[in-house]
């Protein structure tokens, strides 16, 4: 927060009356966040893993200890997590759900505050800057599992990872190289999604020669090979999740993922991709072709054709740069979890927001066609955004403060947490997802 507040704070005093202008416009992505279901918010719940995991682990649990506390099941460091468990631990714990919704919030609201308050050339106009800002918080693929709490909120790290890459290109300020360097170290070790932009970094600095801070590449290096690491270790676990990881996917499917569910589903939504798939399968019938490999004909010749502008000189170093981090970041998660036939949404969130960040900053806003294809993706974007997921939330799942006051009244009784059993997670039970509460807690 404080590190927020600084940005927010120099934002001002470069410039007064400019800056207090961007202060006001940052405002409108925390209203589109809170409003999309504000339930969550009014009445705060605690989300899987950050309840039943980190939560319950601090019971037992120095401070110290608490910080670097590895989940065994997960099978990588998550220090956001550890961070906001040991902040709650000096409140009631009445109010840790109150502090994990709000610690989400605060990180999906960062790169929102870096877009608008940034000087940075790339970001174009304040215009171009709220399109871009609506266009990542709406768009419609994965954010309905990472909404609002820390347990998913390191999908997000991801993409705070990939907003200070474009703005770190040239930086303006020296102040703002370690604040950056700060955030990207806990960026990386709070999941290996936090990790996956570090080969854009490298390709930035490196290849393409842009003036990236050597001190961020530095401390972003670092923070990404301690938890390498680590991920490394427990993937011989003979348990948990880490042994699902680069085991499930089917090379075959690769270009039907990658266009399902990364671009058709993240510029057109869940409805756009089921009129997609009809018209591929009447494709098929018509020139009896398999689906695969008319998939993997559209993959390959869009991916040449990615390959050959990359190349060639006349290109933009930011076009170039964005192009790569997209490519590897998809392939990053396809490899490491995917399944034989789909990317899960929030899989699918980071290299969605790449592909929909390039859109927004090399379009024209003059151009005709250009504000059509803005129209139509605003509109479906908006539809799915307020429609929200009924899969990730319920007016019947028990918010955390009853829990709280049902667990005072029985020492017996398991606090229940999000998610509950639906015709999603219809193989959940009643014990599942909740966790003993120790009296000395209360």
């Amino acid at each position: 927060m404080s590190l927020v507040l600084g940005y927010l704070g120099k934002t001002i005093s470069n410039n007064s009356q400019k800056g207090l202008s961007k202060i006001y416009l940052c405002f409108l992505p925390f209203l589109l966040i809170i409003t999309r279901k504000l339930e969550l918010v009014v009445k705060p719940r605690m989300w899987a893993e950050e309840a039943t995991v980190h939560l319950h682990e601090s019971f037992a649990s120095t401070i110290l200890e608490m910080l670097f506390f590895i989940p065994h099941w997960e099978g990588y460091f998550c220090f956001n997590r550890n961070l906001v468990i040991v902040l709650l631990k000096l409140f009631p714990i009445e109010y840790a759900a109150i502090i994990t919704t709000w610690a989400g919030l605060l990180i999906q609201l960062i790169p929102h505050l870096i877009i608008i308050c940034s000087d940075q050339k790339i970001w174009g106009n304040n215009l171009r800057k709220l399109l871009l800002s609506t266009a990542i918080i709406i768009i419609p693929i994965g954010t309905g599992e990472t909404w609002l709490n820390t347990t998913c909120s390191h999908y997000h790290l991801g993409v705070l990872s990939f907003i200070i890459l474009l703005d770190a290109i040239e930086l303006k300020t020296n102040w703002k190289k370690y604040v950056y360097s700060i955030i990207l170290f806990v960026c990386a070790l709070s999941s290996p999604v936090g990790c996956f932009m570090l080969i854009g970094y490298t390709y930035g600095g490196l290849f393409l020669k842009l003036a990236i801070s050597k001190t961020i590449y530095a401390t972003y290096t670092l923070a990404v090979c301690i938890q390498l690491a680590i991920s490394i270790y427990f993937l011989n676990s003979s348990d948990g999740l880490a042994n699902t990881r680069f085991n499930d996917f089917f090379l075959p499917e690769l270009p039907s993922i990658f266009i399902n569910d990364v671009i058709v589903s993240s510029l057109s939504g869940q409805n756009g991709l089921y009129q997609f798939v009809r018209v591929i399968n009447s494709l098929s019938n018509l020139t009896n072709l398999s689906t695969t490999l008319i998939y993997s004909v559209i993959f390959f010749t869009t991916l040449l054709i990615l390959i050959f502008k990359t190349r060639n000189k006349s290109i933009d170093k930011v076009t170039a740069l964005i192009v790569v981090s997209f490519l590897t970041t998809y392939l990053l998660f396809y490899f490491s979890s995917a399944s034989k036939t789909n990317l899960l949404p929030r899989n699918a969130l980071l290299p969605g927001i790449i592909l929909v960040s390039f859109l927004i900053l090399k379009s024209n806003l003059k151009c005709f066609w250009h504000l059509i294809m803005y129209c139509i993706f605003f509109f479906v974007s908006s539809y799915e955004f307020f429609k929200f997921d009924s899969v990730y939330f319920s007016d019947d799942w028990p918010t955390w403060s009853d829990e709280i006051e049902k667990r005072r009244g029985n020492k017996e009784y398991k606090v229940k947490v999000w998610p509950r059993k639906n015709s999603h997670w219809y193989f959940l039970t009643d014990d599942d997802w909740s966790i003993k509460i120790p009296d000395n807690e209360l």
